[in-house]
């Protein structure tokens, strides 16, 4: 699978505006929920230097209960030179620190812990994220999932325009992850 991702970072003043664009939209909301995600270096490779990520995200529901989720992603590099699109590959696991544990005997390295709290609607086939990420501040991620390359340029296409009709300026996009973000920052 491919993630055709555009993320957009947002004040107060166009978080308020965005949220009555999806209310006038008819955005359903789905689900809110809290994330740990942290990420690991390869022991012999660089993955900032290949553009890959190696997550293990801790995912608790709000509006389920509270139920608590463990997942460890595989990331691999961006695919255009727009938005964050590239080959994604999660697997469900039973225990976090085990998983920790098992990947740092094979000599990963924990490099960084990202929290934030995300709000997900749905319009039409794009899932919306909104997340207030701690230390970074609030984004709006638009995302398709597509099988293979061939749907890339259509999807991309597609979230570009309801992200003008949703009131953002595609522009003002940041093809950074978090990890990316968090790390330049704390590199300041």
């Amino acid at each position: 699978m491919v993630e055709v991702e555009i993320k957009i970072p947002v004040d107060e003043d166009g978080l308020s505006a965005f949220h009555r664009a999806l209310a006038k939209a008819k955005a359903r909301r789905v689900d809110s929920e809290t994330h740990e995600d942290t990420y690991y270096q390869h022991p012999s490779r660089d993955f900032s230097r290949t553009d890959e990520a190696l997550r293990v995200r801790l995912r608790e529901s709000a509006d389920s209960k509270g139920s608590t989720t463990t997942e460890l992603t595989y990331k691999g590099p961006k695919l255009d030179a727009t938005t964050k699109t590239r080959t994604e590959s999660t697997v469900t696991v039973d225990d976090s620190k085990k998983l920790g544990t098992i990947l740092e005997f094979l000599g990963f390295r924990n490099v960084a812990t990202i929290k934030k709290k995300r709000v997900f609607y749905s319009i039409g086939m794009v899932t919306v994220g909104v997340d207030e990420v701690q230390d970074l501040g609030s984004f709006v991620e638009f995302e398709i999932m597509v099988e293979g390359k061939d749907g890339v340029s259509s999807a991309r296409a597609s979230l570009q325009s309801l992200i003008r009709q949703l009131g953002l300026d595609v522009t003002q996009s940041v093809r950074e992850s978090y990890l990316e973000l968090y790390l330049a920052r704390k590199s300041h």
